[in-house]
């Protein structure tokens, strides 16, 4: 039961790192496009949804949450 609680509060947490990079102006997304920008000065790169993986860990903004987050 504790691995479960375990994954469970990881999951969470990863939740929370998207959160704050939406809020800093680093993510955003809709229905058919997600948009990422390392820094709040740098250009946007658009994801097609359609064409991705959504969760993979190579996205980087998955990538920087999986970094944050402990498995």
């Amino acid at each position: 039961m504790a691995a479960r609680g375990t994954k469970k509060a990881s999951a969470i947490e990863h939740e929370r790192v998207h959160m704050e990079q939406m809020k800093q102006g680093k993510l955003s997304y809709d229905n058919d496009t997600v948009t990422w920008k390392p820094t709040t000065s740098s250009p946007a790169k658009v994801y097609s949804r359609a064409t991705m993986a959504e969760g993979a860990e190579n996205l980087p903004w998955e990538s920087e949450a999986y970094s944050r987050v402990k498995r």
